[in-house]
């Protein structure tokens, strides 16, 4: 199946780089490895991709782990990255080491944090510190040696335009700098919330941390990471209990510019300073709901199920029930209004899997509300394709939300009944949801009319495809993923209607017995063909 795949890029004439990143962004990364096995028997590859193998499969491993279904097979995943990030790193000599060396950094992070996320045991905290410091030590390892290369080229007074390609790799090296820097501030930051007391045990650990980000702040601040470093400066001095200097740097990083990279921050800020008005005593809650409120006024669709904008309504939440509980100088009505804002709020967002929801529930059940199950999106008929296919996509990521509630709530190893009742309801979620994202897209297809947008028909079937695929209905997976790839043949979509019927039908050669699958092999030759 590889052969075939790596057979169409070179035919088409595809660089063998962006035939890699289709596959990974696909999630077809079994193929994208047995590809990188066989790049050396492929004609016309560039030298430096084949002398960079071990490095792209560590990124095919790490993307891998990353969408993995089970705690376990993301571990296995990470592991093997680890060790291709290794052999790679034998190549000290090779232009993209010092890109390979903060890949291992920020691997090194991701593991440590998939230890910290489910109610951690001490053995578990251990073991992520460690994993936080071998990360800075990575980091700084970057720094340094980035520091040095980029202390050469400024002695050589680089001319953009007439040395355009070391331009270029001057920029690149900036970038990992700055980035390894701040990872570098994070994994100690990180390691220090490892501790039972993070301002007496990690003290240290603070104190490099807020010297990295005080640097970055300072001295780079027209950069994106500049203005991120100003955050974590802040979120570094809170956890010291520098309460005045946490607050200043919290409002200078929402003075920065609304910019994209920036947004997510704008929650963790807001959050933050939430936090710290309703610790005072008495609450200060105004400033926070003004704060709060505001932001949460202007999120933004993509941005609705952020874990960052989450914790916000859940902070600005409990701000509104602060304000309620206020009696003094405050007309009824308003406290009413208060109340109500902050239920709503917490309603909105009970039912969504993340840190936020275990909290949600409680303040919900402490005022007493009645909690049902979230009712499911209805499957109404759409009323064209465009239609039906926005609203399938809506359906499917409630239902990867649905799929992750599902992974943590079973991660948990209870075994009462009432843990048991909550999976076996999130299931029949899960297996609802997916169904009616399924049937709504169909009912779409059956719309489609003369001089229909081939488009968003296309991204439609493969859509269809993969959502069929993933409910287990192979047959109709490769049925609808073959019609794509032999009317769109030579396109992107093309390749990932085929790709998706090529792995259906794989999966239907195991189950089918062999003395009957005959039809499924020569539907697989014509496919990989």
């Amino acid at each position: 199946m590889a052969g075939s795949c790596g057979s169409l890029a070179l035919a088409e004439g595809e660089p063998a780089e962006d035939f890699l990143k289709r596959l990974r962004a696909a999630g077809y990364y079994d193929i994208a490895l047995t590809y990188l096995d066989r790049l050396d028997q492929s004609p016309g590859v560039d030298g430096s991709l084949k002398d960079a193998v071990s490095l792209e499969k560590a990124q095919t491993y790490i993307e891998a782990g990353v969408n993995a279904r089970t705690a376990t097979e993301r571990d296995e995943y990470f592991a093997k990255a680890e060790s291709s990030i290794a052999d790679f790193l034998k190549q000290e000599s090779h232009p993209r080491a010092p890109e390979a060396r903060l890949q291992l950094g920020k691997l090194q992070l991701v593991r440590a944090n998939t230890l910290m996320m489910i109610d951690p045991d001490d053995a578990k905290k251990k073991a992520a510190r460690e994993s936080y410091l071998n990360a800075a030590k990575t980091f700084d390892t970057i720094v340094e040696n980035l520091r040095s290369k980029l202390k050469e080229m400024q002695g050589e007074k680089i001319n953009a335009d007439e040395n355009p390609q070391l331009a270029e790799q001057r920029t690149q090296y900036r970038a990992d700098f700055l980035e390894a820097k701040l990872n570098a501030g994070d994994a100690r930051r990180l390691a220090a919330t490892t501790y039972p007391n993070p301002a007496k045990d990690g003290k240290k650990l603070l104190e490099e941390a807020t010297a990295q980000f005080t640097d970055l702040a300072d001295n780079y601040g027209g950069y994106v990471t500049g203005a991120i470093a100003i955050l974590h400066l802040g979120q570094t001095q809170q956890l010291l209990g520098q309460t005045d200097a946490a607050l200043d740097s919290f409002l200078k990083y929402l003075e920065q510019p609304d910019a994209a990279p920036l947004r997510e921050g704008r929650f963790e800020a807001t959050s933050a300073l939430t936090q710290l008005w309703l610790a005072k005593s008495p609450p200060d809650y105004q400033p926070a709901i003004e704060r709060g409120q505001g932001l949460l006024d202007t999120i933004r669709p993509n941005e609705k199920r952020l874990p960052a904008a989450l914790q916000l309504k859940l902070d600005v939440a409990k701000a509104y029930l602060a304000k309620s509980k206020d009696t003094k100088g405050q007309k009824k009505t308003d406290i009413k209004r208060a109340e109500s804002a902050g239920r709503q709020l917490l309603i909105e967002i009970e039912k969504l899997p993340g840190q936020h929801a275990e909290e949600s529930s409680k303040l919900l059940a402490d005022m007493g509300v009645d909690l049902t199950p979230a009712e499911l999106p209805k499957a109404d008929d759409p009323e064209n394709l465009e239609e039906a296919f926005a609203s399938s996509r809506e359906l499917y990521q409630l239902s990867e939300d649905l799929r992750q509630a599902l992974e943590l709530l079973k991660q948990q190893k209870k075994d009462d009944a009432e843990h048991k009742k909550q999976i076996e309801s999130l299931e029949k979620q899960l297996a609802d949801t997916r169904y009616l994202a399924i049937e709504t897209l169909r009912r779409g297809m059956t719309m489609i009319q003369r001089g229909a947008d081939l488009s968003t028909l296309n991204q439609a079937k493969h859509f269809y495809a993969v959502l069929l695929y993933q409910v287990d209905r192979f047959r109709d997976a490769a049925v609808v993923g073959d019609n794509l790839a032999r009317t769109s043949p030579g396109t992107d979509l093309g390749l990932k209607g085929g790709l998706v019927a090529l792995s259906a039908l794989q999966k239907l050669l195991v189950e089918v017995p062999q003395d009957e699958n005959t039809n499924l092999v020569a539907q697989l030759k014509s496919i990989g063909d």
